[in-house]
């Protein structure tokens, strides 16, 4: 199923041991509020033989693209789709 995941930042690592760890957000004049943003994500039931089946818990996954210049330095092959409003329906 597809469905959306609304948040205000999301964490890139690089590296393994001692990682560094940097933040995005949308840009915006406030530095207190966060304007929330929109992944796309494919979502479904419990897998039972990866997981307990007596949990009922749903695994989900989001959908990634080729990474843009902001996100490149930091992972340099993917980073989240990010929806825009009008196209949550498509």
């Amino acid at each position: 199923l597809r469905c959306l995941v609304s948040m205000s930042r999301f964490q890139e690592s690089k590296g393994k041991t001692l990682a560094t760890n940097v933040l995005f957000s949308m840009k915006t004049d406030q530095e207190q509020v966060r304007p929330l943003f929109t992944f796309a994500v494919l979502w479904r039931r419990n897998q039972v033989e990866m997981q307990d089946p007596n949990t009922d818990r749903g695994i989900y996954t989001v959908i990634t693209s080729t990474a843009n210049a902001l996100v490149k330095p930091m992972h340099p092959t993917r980073i989240p789709v990010i929806l825009t409003q009008p196209s949550y329906d498509t």
